[in-house]
């Protein structure tokens, strides 16, 4: 009797630590191929506990904040296999809301994060659309971005029904003031995109404008306005050094680049098919090569997220404001190939000293944190909420693309139940560039915030 039960223990026992084992290899292969991985990183951690990011920044940490930002870039950018990385996984609003045959054929072959349209940023602001000055070579203005939620962020979306217009309705009318938070571990992302066509080449090679770094006076300083260029070598035989073409005077082997020292991906039949739905790409075709040119990225580990962002820097190691090459030294030696030749700006807090959540007060140093190839263009025009900062040399209104800070801009995302958000535009608004802005503001009576995630809005189908 006692030998049965023995064995009737130990067949127990190896039936559980099968289960675990197998569960635990599940786990670890959604790891590498969903949530965030290890980068390996010494004293790195995600999601990293709140108070020691808020250490950090009431502290002003500024190295570990750095440190953090690149060990969530060096995390997203991991390679799963041999055409994709972790965020190239991760789903868009547009596949979360997929819950008819149609909208699900209509997404059958294409990638997660291919589908790609115009940025939602640039719907109030037609300067965007003007042309690039005179020069020798015309380079490739054009940008396509998506959205990526990380799988906690896709499933706590799916689940609380947050991109249906009627849940939101239903949080106001119960008497919410926010919709329900995403959880720590989440992330989203917004990747933006050159798309490399035929028709663009010129010599051979892909022309684009490259980041000069910011005018020395506030103003609107879109792609059309940079006057500089870089050169993409499809066939990698490009010997770029870190100079850039002032001018766009045409390619030469110091400022031509390779394929390889970008994030790329090359284009299926499928995938070229549903860009072309795009007017600005007629012309595309499979086989044709998207780069990756900059991203924004966003971190639920703390209230008012952690917010990095990141572009091509054909010089990394000295990289152009808003980065800082303060920031650049401390990439980490896990960061390698192409992912390293971004540069990188963070916006953990919105002033210096950084201000509480509730009961701030607008004065102080303000911090700009905006990617070049998303912001830097905007206008007083595109911006609907104007706070002056008591700065230490005297009162500043900031209204211009290249003063934004990206905290300040996501807490205004919100559900406003008096917008018409069937005319184009009002989805976009109200926007803002850097200032404090208190989590109880008298401009949120009234909304559901949207828990910093500009997505939720910008995708809401008003028919569910």
């Amino acid at each position: 009797m006692k030998n049965k039960s023995l064995a009737a223990l130990l067949y127990t026992f190896l039936v559980v630590s099968l289960l675990f084992l197998t569960t635990q290899n599940l786990l670890q292969a959604q790891g590498k191929a969903g949530e965030f991985p290890d980068p390996k990183i010494p004293g790195f951690s995600f999601p990293e506990p709140e108070l020691n990011l808020d250490n950090w920044v009431f502290g002003s940490v500024s190295a570990e904040i750095y440190r953090h930002g690149w060990g969530i870039w060096t995390g997203i950018t991991q390679q799963v296999s041999s055409n994709e990385r972790v965020f190239e996984t991760w789903q868009s609003p547009k596949e979360i809301l997929a819950q008819t045959g149609m909208l699900k054929a209509q997404l059958k072959g294409v990638k997660h994060f291919l589908l790609l349209e115009k940025p939602r940023q640039f719907a109030n602001l037609p300067k965007l659309m003007r042309t690039t000055k005179s020069t020798a070579v015309t380079p490739d203005t054009r940008i396509v971005v998506t959205v990526g939620y990380s799988p906690s962020a896709a499933q706590h979306t799916l689940t609380n029904k947050l991109l249906w217009a009627s849940t939101i309705k239903k949080f106001l009318k119960d008497g919410y003031t926010d919709m329900p938070n995403f959880p720590i571990q989440s992330v989203t992302v917004k990747p933006v995109y050159k798309v490399i066509t035929k028709d663009k080449l010129v010599k051979g090679v892909y022309p684009f404008t490259a980041w000069p770094g910011p005018p020395s006076t506030p103003q609107a300083f879109g792609e059309p306005d940079w006057n500089a260029c870089v050169y993409v070598s499809l066939t990698n035989q490009g010997k770029g050094n870190g100079k850039i073409d002032y001018g766009c005077t045409g390619p030469t082997p110091e400022t031509t680049y390779n394929l390889s020292d970008f994030i790329n991906h090359k284009l299926t039949k499928e995938e070229a098919d549903a860009l072309k739905t795009n007017p600005n790409y007629p012309d595309v075709q499979a086989g044709d090569y998207i780069i990756l040119v900059a991203m924004h990225v966003g971190t639920r580990e703390m209230k008012r997220w952690a917010w990095q962002t990141f572009w091509w820097e054909a010089n990394p190691d000295k990289p152009y404001e808003p980065s800082l090459q303060a920031i650049a030294n401390v990439r980490p030696a896990q960061l390698k190939g192409a992912p390293r030749h971004y540069a990188m700006s963070v916006s953990y807090q919105m002033l210096q000293p950084a201000q509480p959540l509730t009961g701030g007060v607008n004065k102080g140093t303000p911090l700009f944190a905006y990617n070049p190839y998303l912001e830097a263009g905007f206008d007083p025009t595109v911006f609907q909420v104007f706070h002056p900062i008591d700065t230490p040399t005297g009162i500043l209104k900031t209204e211009y693309g290249i003063q934004t800070n990206c905290t300040t801009c996501h807490m205004l995302a919100q559900f406003n139940p008096s917008s018409d958000y069937t005319q184009p535009g009002i989805r976009e608004t109200p926007y803002a560039a850097d200032f404090y802005l208190d989590l109880d503001d008298p401009l949120f009576k009234g909304m559901i915030k949207l828990d910093f995630a500009w997505s939720i809005i910008g995708s809401l189908d008003l028919t569910k």
